[in-house]
């Protein structure tokens, strides 16, 4: 046997024998090609082998029992050759020859056992590749697991030449810069404080390459000095880059696992098959999965140009599919009787022209056939006001994430100034080709996401665990999350259950014919209408119980047929009549994460993802099944958890994309910290906040790391009820202060506390099943409007000695307006508004 085959045996356990019967690896040099057996339970060894012998430029081909499933195999190598093991060794070498293109003497067969049944977590070493509260996460969870080989990477921006950590007791306590005079303090990555392993230096966090050589370095180096790290191999690096950086980039993901490193990811394959959201959709379509209205294929560039006549052709089939739908729902007709109808009354004679040939076409095509002949004769059939009533959402590249490169658009000169910031926002992010599809916009839609789990047993069977993780995260601005708060089917069956009983005991009255059935037998010392609204929230949370299951299982619907594995994020939007559709994939850990981690448990234990995305990476690179509790075991622990994101500015939602209006000005030093005094329901994570000390006095002050994005800090509450969570958040954000120079708000805390007060907003959240992501952009162009006409009512008064109109009473806007009449209108009016002072 070669010596080659000796190292495959001794670490693989494989054995190759070669038509000849001569024992060992076929030469290289002639096209050598290994048939390797795979059998359900050594997938991960299979996969192990298969990429050494790829290393020594051998074709592996896949022999398999008939009816194997090969998915663990396919969606790590989308290109592994496969036959099934239904015949002679001798028909299995001529096709396998065939397929490596080599003689059949040089075809051997090997077969492989695994060694390994179980990774040993604390054996690991995890690689921080990330920044901020996520990185502090990872090391945190880190100590729990009780790995105490952590690597950190910090980039020249938060650790800038020149500056050094300096240490106590083996552990960061500060950064100082040297110079002639001394050390001086820096304020910079305060979440590296405390942290006790190495540091490696990089240009950049989206420098991979660097990564992997500085994490090569510090094998080297270590391997000298310390005799327990000379045993690990690459795999056994867990490199975590939490969310956003190169966490969603295959090609980066890729390129680290090819240096052998093991990535905290859901498997490259996934993405390919939901990472990108056209082949998502496209999928949902095939599986039964609802999904919007939508472009049927991705829209090019050419010359940064996107082709003309297929975006009209596009956004009109888009605008007209929905008018006709709604127009059916009104006169209770079919889509295509409202599509005639609309050719018989349009004052074009051209398109009226067409009636006949379009009656005898299906809606679908009959659809296409009217917008292509329209747009060739230069005819407009879709106006403004109908792209105004039926707004579009443009759609960057899949590797474009958090919501950049999104636009609504409302005219056709929208349409066609957010195309060219879609192209030009891709571009400067390095896409070679610039993608987008158009989508048919939902404005009032609710955002509600699933968290998903799954892995791999010990026969390479795939483990979906029964999720308990859903989240309304409707709550948005500017495509950017705000406030997240856990839902879950259980808690609108324990509403149910709670307005049920309060029907109980009534006395006997005749009802109307829309209370439902289940409550005509009780009656209402009460009115009426309180019993009719009592049987409309209840028809109401068993509507939204409803959606949530079916969510879910649509979920575990796609997961199953992709074969994906991990911890990743599923997310939905939900329209008025509660009817969800697929929205994207998120394949990373997410912020808002924790609270689905607080509102659950896995036999009776605390959920943590990042844990369990350790235990699943570390053991599909091995190729063993993870040390895991039943995940399908994992249920709500009957608490519900609400999140507000503090950040540093808000975008005015009523101003264009390519100039935002900020609400706050981007300060980073703090004059004033206040925080909520500790409780057993309250988390808050504030470690993008620096501590340092003033040289000149000594005394300690704050700031707000600079390199942060707008979120600095997270607050989260839990509570038993709604009711109980929405007074406990209204509480601690009365507690909380963060102010700059001059007593100037720094953070979105005053505008929680604007929100928390709004009776329509408790009425929603506790009451209801919540609002949609049109409200906040309303509320926050309602509050600036309030804020204008102060200003322009102080600026008169000031000026003439008199109490002045203000120009938001003026357009029908002043402060004694509500919000839900403001609501409907809002973006018109609030453009009317000038204001006289600044």
């Amino acid at each position: 046997m070669s010596t080659k085959m000796h190292e495959l045996k001794r670490h693989f356990g494989t054995v190759c024998v070669t038509s000849e019967g001569r024992k060992g690896l076929p030469d290289k040099e002639h096209k050598g090609c290994v048939a390797l057996s795979y059998h359900p339970g050594n997938w991960g060894a299979f996969r192990e082998a298969s990429d050494e012998l790829g290393k020594q430029g051998l074709k592996v081909v896949a022999v398999v029992p008939k009816g194997t499933d090969t998915a663990p195999l396919r969606v790590y190598d989308y290109n592994l050759q496969i036959l099934e093991n239904g015949g002679s060794r001798k028909s299995i070498r001529k096709k396998a020859a065939e397929i490596a293109g080599c003689s059949e003497k040089n075809v051997a067969f090997a077969t492989c056992s695994m060694k390994e049944t179980r990774v040993q977590i604390e054996d690991q070493c995890v690689v921080v590749c990330c920044r901020g509260n996520v990185a502090l996460d990872m090391t945190g969870t880190c100590e729990h697991l009780g790995i105490t080989r952590v690597i950190a990477v910090v980039d020249g921006a938060d650790l800038p030449k020149g500056v050094e950590p300096k240490y106590e007791e083996g552990r960061i306590i500060s950064f100082v810069k040297k110079t002639d005079a001394g050390e001086s303090e820096v304020a910079t990555a305060p979440w590296l404080k405390g942290f006790s392993g190495d540091l490696i230096r990089v240009s950049n966090y989206m420098n991979v390459e660097e990564i992997a050589a500085g994490i090569k370095k510090v094998i080297a180096d270590k391997s000298k000095s310390d005799p327990s790290w000379a045993p690990l191999k690459p795999r056994n690096f867990l490199l975590t880059p939490g969310y956003g950086l190169w966490s969603e980039n295959p090609v980066a993901i890729r390129y680290l696992q090819e240096q052998g490193f093991t990535v905290v990811s859901p498997n490259v394959g996934a993405f390919g098959k939901i990472g990108n959201k056209f082949d998502l959709r496209q999928l949902s379509k095939e599986l039964g999965v609802p999904v919007l209205p939508s472009s049927d294929c991705e829209l090019t560039f050419s010359g940064g140009k996107a082709d003309g006549k297929k975006i009209k052709e596009t956004a009109s089939k888009l605008v007209l599919t929905a008018e006709f739908r709604q127009l059916a729902e009104r006169a209770g007709q079919d889509e295509k009787a409202a599509l005639i109808s609309r050719v018989r009354e349009s004052g074009h004679k051209e398109i009226r022209a067409m009636e006949k040939e379009l009656r005898d076409l299906n809606f679908r095509r009959a659809l296409d056939h009217l917008v292509s002949k329209t747009i060739e004769k230069n005819v407009m059939l879709v106006t403004d006001a109908e792209m105004e009533k039926f707004p579009i959402r443009v759609k960057g590249s899949a590797e474009v994430g958090g919501g950049r490169s999104h636009y609504t658009v409302r005219s056709w000169a929208e349409l066609e100034n957010a195309l060219e910031e879609a192209y030009s926002t891709m571009s400067s992010l390095g896409i070679a080709k610039p993608k987008v599809m158009l989508e048919l916009n939902l404005a009032s839609a609710r955002h509600i996401e699933i968290n998903m789990v799954a892995h791999r047993d010990e026969d390479g069977r795939l483990v979906i665990a029964r999720s308990p993780w859903f989240r309304d995260c409707s709550m948005q601005n500017a495509n950017q999350k705000m406030f997240e708060r856990t839902v879950h089917p259980d808690d609108y069956e324990r509403d149910i259950a709670l307005l049920e009983m309060k029907t109980l005991g009534m006395s006997k009255l005749p009802l109307k014919a829309d209370v439902p059935e289940h409550l005509r037998e009780f009656t209402a010392t009460r009115d009426e209408k309180e019993i009719a609204k009592l049987g409309a929230r209840i028809e109401l949370y068993k509507r939204e119980t409803q959606m949530l299951e079916k969510i879910r299982a649509d979920s575990e619907r796609i997961i199953a047929h992709t074969g994906t594995t991990g911890v990743f994020t599923m997310e939905f939007l939900v329209d008025e009549h509660q009817q969800h559709y697929i929205l994207e994939a998120n394949l990373r850990l997410q912020v808002e994460r924790e609270i689905s981690e607080r509102a659950s448990m896995i036999d009776g234990k605390t959920v943590n993802f990042a844990e369990i995305f350790f235990h699943v990476a570390a053991a599909a690179s091995a190729g063993v099944s993870p040390d895991l509790p039943d995940l399908r075991k994992a249920d709500s622990n009957g608490l519900v958890a609400w999140e507000v994101r503090i950040c540093k500015l808000l975008v005015d939602p009523s101003s264009k994309w390519k100039n935002p209006a900020l609400v706050s000005p981007l300060i980073n030093s703090i004059t004033e910290l206040k925080l909520p005094q500790p409780k057993p329901w309250l988390h808050l994570n504030m470690q993008q906040i620096d501590k340092h000390f003033d040289p000149e006095t000594g005394a300690g002050k704050f700031s707000i790391n600079p390199s942060a994005d707008s979120m600095f800090g997270i607050m989260i509450v839990t509570a038993e009820t709604k009711e109980k969570a929405f007074e406990r958040m209204r509480e601690v954000l009365g507690e909380m202060e963060i102010k700059g120079p001059g007593g100037a708000d720094v953070s979105t805390v005053p505008f929680y506390r604007k929100l928390f007060d709004l009776p329509e907003f408790r009425e929603g959240l506790v009451d209801g099943i919540g609002p949609g992501i049109d409200f906040l952009p309303k509320f926050i162009s309602y509050q600036m409007c309030l804020e204008r006409s102060a200003r322009a009512a102080k600026a008169a008064e000031e000026a003439s000695s008199r109490k002045n109109t203000s120009p938001l009473d003026a357009a029908g806007l002043g402060p004694g307006i509500s919000f839900t009449e403001f609501s409907t209108n809002v973006f018109d009016k609030a453009q009317q508004i000038k204001p006289t002072g600044k």
